[in-house]
């Protein structure tokens, strides 16, 4: 187990389920990301900060950030399907008295 100052690295992290798998975002994804992230009914639903309209810029913003994720900080995950990033899940640690916490948030594509 690691301690708060320690950091793990995600990029080679892969999760993978009968139909579905959690890996790190990529490039790649890009496109995906904006087809299935443009939808008011995917924002409406999410933290205020999640962009709606969901633009090129958003997305290339978004695929770096997640690439400079540590477990010290934050980590995100593409959920893919068919060879196609269709959502994301993400964990937020807590901070100062919520250290002890942490926030699970995901979305999918319609």
């Amino acid at each position: 187990m690691t301690n708060s100052s320690e950091k793990f690295d995600f990029s080679q992290v892969r999760l993978v389920g009968s139909n579905v798998i959690l890996r790190p975002w990529k490039l790649d994804d890009k496109h995906s990301l904006i087809e299935n992230a443009n939808n008011i009914n995917i924002s409406i639903n999410l933290r205020d900060q999640f962009p709606y309209p969901y633009t090129e810029k958003h997305a290339d913003e978004w695929i770096k950030m997640t690439a400079t994720s540590t477990f010290s900080t934050n980590c995100y995950f593409a959920i893919e399907v068919e060879n196609k990033a269709v959502g994301g899940i993400g964990i937020m640690l807590g901070e100062d008295v919520h250290r002890c916490t942490a926030e699970l948030g995901y979305w999918l594509g319609e």
